[in-house]
């Protein structure tokens, strides 16, 4: 349910901002460090803000079941509202220097919120061209800074919204002109749904998942509007007393009917949407946000009651049809059995009890701020696994406590993650509270960030050559693509409810328990699409990669990333995983560190493509993107020096099959997944790219197991009609022609590379023989005149045969010294003189270049050969086609 199809939350954050807004009830951290951390890592000013209540829960579950949350208040803000009841609005603010994205809707943050069905938004963008919702805007803002100013945010919350405010100077303080969006911070909602409402209504509907225990805003509600008719939807999980509403319907002025009401296309979902549909004889109006029909959610304002957000829109008859499109809805009879049971809880204040407030780290100073002044003495701060910090100094005046902490604890304190405080004269026994203090420093230095073009993504078509720099793009390209079975259960989990993220062992990581139906809906899944923002420019990590390959290769430099570092590369680790690879990394040098991930990254891929019912699942869109974005970049690790020649070339090789093999995938989509895959070639100079890469292996000495595959898989591509060799693609691949001429050459070596025992393999083979019984020896010939040559003797190789050969006669033994012409050639050896001495007798067939002329002796018979008819490959005589050479099948 939205304004927009399909909406899911994720896909809607992507792109290059430099603030993230995030105002929410409920704050699923977990979900937020796992699955949208990797696509924010763009953003550098990211502000969480929560419910204090709901914050704090969520953090006493982390510490409970040992959730690191290693980013929370370090790389990202995830700072409490403060209001006396609940902080329930809900909306995520997008903003650059040009440009904002807005969604103002129902859901928290979390899965369920952002991601499943039952849920209704609402989006609204600005950028120089689209500035129609400029007030919109600048009424969130309004509620935000209103928020701040009563007080309800901790210091660093308003320090991080003054950056965002000074990095969006199109976004002013206060609205300046009539728009849909309507706050409580000073006036109760139902005013302003009062004030929208212009004449009789006929019909109010209504639903939400959570009503007030006297079903007083439902009330009120009729007493001001006072329908004609009224339509109560319900759902098995509203929360509402059953019998008051049942009374309420029974209101002798007005015609009110409980309906049954479920999301069709996700019967179980549930409906988490609230609003207020109001039909009059010639409008409509609706009210849609975060506020239920509670009193505390519509008629107080936030001092007394919530902090609620709505959008509040008028249309003409009709204008609303589609708000019931994606729901079913049924009279509820009489004799239903559905559950209404009024449910309490979330709206009580707090006990005023000693809390901790907040805590913060600036250099080696740790502050705890508490509520109200500690008893008898400073707090004791223990570390998750029991280690206690040591404070060198400390000072406080019972609700504000400074640690001056050692470098050591500094140290690990920096690396994220949560502290336990424990008050004093609390037991062994009593649990002690956890707290995620707030990095300054580190937050300062990503919010002073410029944001708008600073990733390393957009250095993927130019490597960064710093080590450090290198190591962190590959960590965000490890947390954006989705290319082999560990990244994809990174995503979606197993199909037996395993999270995303957990730690597992290569067995655990079997691609057949991925819940690829959630991996589908991913975020990260769908940003391969075709994703470009309103100017054509990159809105997706995938989009920014591909365009930073493009404009390498087609001569564009730009500005790179290089000397910016992310911090947001632990994102959904383990505790174990991360402190077990950070000890193992100060171990080595960086170097070594950068080496390691980048063979890792080959054999992952390498393995992967190879997994041909894994691809398939897959789906050709991924497929296509991952062999372009990874054949250039094992390319440039190659000329970096940071890979494994060898296993970067089995990488490449596995790429190249994938793409232009015999039974290769770009060859087998048709329509428009064939016209995608097209255009992302293309662009990316995915077949230049290629054949350069081939090219440059020329340079390496391998061993002869990838030497012959490297050569087995040249001679396929050379005639692979998807990659498409000929002079158009020649040109294209080389700048002039002495370049050309040298990629055709070290194209011959490699298509060629035989050494004297594979030349006995392919021999042998053609006569049905066993290779041991062919073999090369060195023997002296006498040799005719000729050329300026006198007669003479001289050692020349003969290949001996050993066993004999059926059908052997002076025509086939021409055909065969022609033959074995052809592979001396083609291994490279200068030929001007091959002989066979076979098994049976004298047997025995020779051709001299130098004099131009040879003999086939064979069971007595004799055939002067005055042409020699080498019988060359064919992918031979296409490089002979591209050099401009005639293509001839004979050599004198």
């Amino acid at each position: 349910m939205s304004d927009v199809p399909a909406f899911i939350v994720p896909e809607q954050i992507q792109g290059a901002w430099t603030n993230l807004i995030v105002l929410t009830y409920s704050a699923h951290l977990d979900f937020f460090e796992t699955h949208l951390l990797r696509q924010l890592s763009r953003v550098p000013n990211r502000i969480v803000l929560a419910d204090d209540r709901r914050l704090a829960e969520q953090f006493a579950i982390a510490a409970r079941s040992g959730q690191r949350l290693g980013q929370a208040n370090r790389t990202y803000l995830a700072a409490p509202v403060r209001n006396p009841w609940a902080a329930h609005a809900k909306a995520v603010l997008l903003t650059t220097s040009t440009a904002g994205r807005l969604l103002v809707g129902s859901g928290n943050l979390g899965p369920d919120g952002y991601a499943e069905p039952g849920e209704l938004w609402h989006r609204y963008t600005y950028d120089d061209s689209i500035s129609e919702h400029v007030d919109v805007f600048a009424a969130v803002r309004s509620m935000i800074d209103g928020i701040a100013a009563r007080g309800w945010l901790d210091p660093v919350a308003v320090s991080g919204l003054g950056l965002a405010w000074s990095s969006t100077p199109w976004l002013v303080p206060q609205p300046t002109a009539q728009q849909p969006l309507h706050h409580n911070l000073d006036t109760p909602l139902i005013e302003a749904i009062t004030a929208a409402v212009d004449g009789p209504v006929e019909l109010l509907t209504v639903h939400a998942p959570f009503y007030d225990e006297d079903v007083a805003s439902l009330g009120q509600l009729l007493d001001r509007l006072r329908p004609r008719r009224m339509r109560v939807l319900l759902t098995p999980d509203t929360s509402v007393d059953g019998q008051r509403l049942t009374a309420l319907a029974n209101r002798p002025d007005t015609t009110v009917s409980l309906d049954k009401v479920q999301v069709t296309d996700a019967p179980t979902a549930f409906l988490h949407a609230k609003f207020i549909h109001v039909v009059g004889s010639k409008q409509e109006v609706l009210v849609t946000g975060s506020a239920n029909l509670s009193r505390r959610a519509l008629l107080l304002p936030a001092a007394t009651g919530n902090i609620e957000l709505a959008v509040i829109e008028t249309r003409p008859r009709g204008g609303f049809v589609g708000l019931y499109t994606p729901l079913t809805i049924q009279p509820l009879p009489a004799t239903e059995s559905i559950s209404l049971t009024f449910r309490a809880g979330g709206e009580t204040p707090p006990a005023n009890t000693v809390t901790l407030l907040y805590s913060e780290l600036r250099g080696d100073l740790l502050t705890l701020v508490f509520n109200t002044e500690v008893d008898s003495g400073a707090p004791d701060l223990v570390f998750p696994d029991g280690t206690a910090l040591l404070a060198l100094a400390t000072e406080g005046d019972g609700t504000i406590f400074r640690f001056r902490l050692t470098d050591k604890d500094v140290e690990r304190l920096t690396r994220g993650g949560r502290i336990d405080v424990r008050l004093p004269g609390s037991t062994d026994t009593a649990d002690p509270e956890p707290t995620w203090p707030y990095h300054v420093d580190a937050l300062r230095g990503r919010m002073e960030r410029s944001g708008d073009d600073n990733h390393l993504l957009s250095s993927t078509g130019t490597l960064p050559r710093d080590d450090s720099d290198l190591f962190q793009l590959l960590k965000q390209l490890e947390q954006t693509l989705i290319f082999d079975p560990e990244t994809a259960w990174k995503v979606a989990g197993t199909k037996t409810g395993t999270e995303a993220g957990d730690e597992g062992d290569g067995e655990r990581l079997r691609w057949e328990e991925i819940d690829w139906d959630r991996l589908y809906r991913h975020p990260r899944y769908r940003s391969y699409q075709r994703n470009r923002g309103p100017g054509g420019e990159p809105a997706s990590d995938i989009e920014i990669i591909l365009s930073s390959i493009a404009a390498r290769l087609n001569g564009v430099t730009g500005s790179s990333a290089a000397g910016e570092r992310d911090d947001d590369l632990g994102a959904g680790s383990e505790p174990d995983e991360v402190e077990q690879e950070e000890k193992l990394t100060r171990r080595l040098s960086v170097s070594t560190r950068t080496r390691m991930p980048c063979n890792r990254l080959a054999v992952r891929f390498t393995a992967a493509l190879q997994d041909t019912a894994f691809q398939e699942k897959l789906g050709p869109t991924l497929t296509v993107r991952n062999a372009v974005i990874l054949g250039h970049i094992l390319r440039d690790l190659l000329h970096i020096d940071a890979i494994d020649p060898g296993r970067a070339t089995m990488a490449q090789l596995a790429t190249w099959s994938f793409l232009w093999g015999p039974e290769n995938l770009v060859a087998s989509l048709t329509g428009e997944e064939r016209e995608a895959a097209e255009q992302v070639l293309t662009e990316a100079q995915a077949r230049q790219t290629t054949l350069r890469a081939l090219s440059e292996l020329a340079a390496y000495d391998f061993d002869d197991e990838l030497r012959r595959a490297v050569r087995d898989r040249a001679q396929l591509l050379l005639l692979s009609p998807t990659l498409g060799l000929d002079q158009h693609l020649l040109r294209l691949t080389a700048l002039d022609a002495r370049q050309a001429a040298a990629l055709v050459a070290n194209l011959r070596y490699l298509a060629g590379n035989y050494t004297d025992r594979e030349i006995v393999e392919l021999m042998s083979a053609s006569w049905g023989i066993r290779a041991a019984s062919v073999r090369w020896e060195r023997t002296i010939v006498r040799r005719l005149a000729g050329q300026g040559f006198p007669a003479r003797s001289g050692e020349v190789d003969v290949l001996r045969v050993q066993e004999p050969i059926g059908g052997l006669a002076v025509d086939p033994a021409a055909t065969d010294l022609g033959r074995l012409a052809a592979h001396l050639i083609v291994a490279g050896a200068d030929l001007d003189y091959v002989r066979i001495r076979f098994a049976e007798g004298r047997d025995v067939a020779y051709w001299d270049a130098v004099t131009g002329e040879g003999i086939c002796f064979i069971a007595g018979e004799e055939k002067d050969l005055t042409e020699l008819r080498p019988k060359f490959p064919e992918w031979w005589r296409r490089l002979d086609e591209l050099e401009g050479r005639e293509v001839t099948p004979a050599v004198a």
